[in-house]
């Protein structure tokens, strides 16, 4: 399901999606909110219409509901809140849910899944946990926390008001941070200056699609060094042969000079000897880089497993990020 097939079609969707409200204050009071959502929509203002729509599913919950918070987060590019909505729309909705938007929502889902990182976060019991200046999570979480991938996200951690953590972090596609937060000693609140921002390249964190450094390099030397190996039996094959013929030309081509008759199976015999000096030269060129390149990616794997701890400092508190591929 592409994106503007979404955008397009969700001022309809989100009318057959309007569910029928009592007369009770708080079921009339969603029931505004939500048609607020729907003119903020149609407006163009999606992220605006997503904080209408979660203000009537707070006022008056239903499922249904969560469809329209993650067609506008998704307009919003806003890619973790959309899964999130999505998840929770196909988990509370379960049988109620029809084939066919199921089948929407499961492909919206996948296309989502490469333009989301994961936050996996561990603080003191009761700490809140905000993205962005939103609160995403009160601590013990339960799951990773999705965020948009390729931008800049300022994660903020706090206890009883007293700022535990503030950092930037940006997260490719797929790929997952660990943060670990450290109780504060002094139940002081006081202004945390910003980290600088941390960028995780390729190099650093890899997620699920994509193969972690280490891996790459030792399968770029396996496949180099077979490449290797099959050219040196390949050669070793012509050797042969050209040895053959060399020794059947014995006695007909005196110093170097064959009988008119035997030119052929000469040139034969030369050209072969070439191709071989080719291939032994060329295979074990191969074999040796293909070799050096299991030797390190092995190493390279060997790190990657040991992970990469980045610490964390406030003025009250300290803590660790923790970065290791998956």
């Amino acid at each position: 399901m592409k994106l503007n097939e979404l955008v397009t079609g969700i001022p309809v969707a989100l009318l057959f999606l309007m569910f029928p409200f009592a007369a009770s204050t708080s079921e009339n009071d969603a029931k505004a909110i939500f048609h607020k959502g729907v003119t903020l929509f149609e407006n163009g203002e999606y992220a605006k219409a997503a904080v209408e729509f979660r203000r009537a599913y707070d006022t008056d919950p239903s499922w249904k509901i969560q469809y329209n918070i993650g067609q506008c987060e998704a307009a919003a590019k806003h890619h973790g809140r959309a899964m999130e909505a999505f998840e929770l729309y196909l988990s509370m909705g379960g049988d109620e849910v029809p084939v066919a938007r199921r089948t929407e929502v499961t492909s919206e889902l996948d296309r989502l899944h490469h333009l989301v990182g994961f936050i996996a976060l561990t603080a003191p019991e009761r700490a809140l946990v905000l993205v962005n200046g939103e609160v995403r999570a009160v601590a013990p979480l339960i799951g990773n926390i999705m965020v948009a991938a390729g931008v800049d996200h300022e994660l903020l951690v706090t206890l009883n008001d007293v700022p535990l953590l503030k950092r930037k972090l940006r997260v490719s596609g797929t790929q997952t941070v660990i943060v670990t937060v450290s109780a504060p000693e002094l139940q002081i609140a006081e202004d945390v200056p910003s980290s600088p921002s941390l960028e995780l390249d390729g190099d650093v964190l890899q997620g699920r699609s994509n193969p972690m450094p280490g891996r790459r390099l030792l399968t770029s030397g396996v496949v180099l060094t077979s490449i290797g190996a099959a050219s040196l039996l390949a050669g070793a094959v012509t050797g042969m042969i050209a040895v053959q013929k060399s020794k059947a030309l014995e006695g007909k081509c005196p110093d170097g000079v064959c009988e008119p008759q035997y030119h052929d199976e000469n040139n034969t015999m030369q050209n072969m000897v070439t191709g071989t000096n080719v291939l032994f030269i060329a295979g074990g060129t191969l074999a040796i880089a293909g070799v050096l390149l299991i030797i390190a990616g092995k190493r390279r794997h060997e790190r990657m497993d040991k992970g990469t701890m980045l610490p964390a400092f406030s003025k009250n508190t300290a803590g660790i990020i923790w970065m290791k591929g998956f």
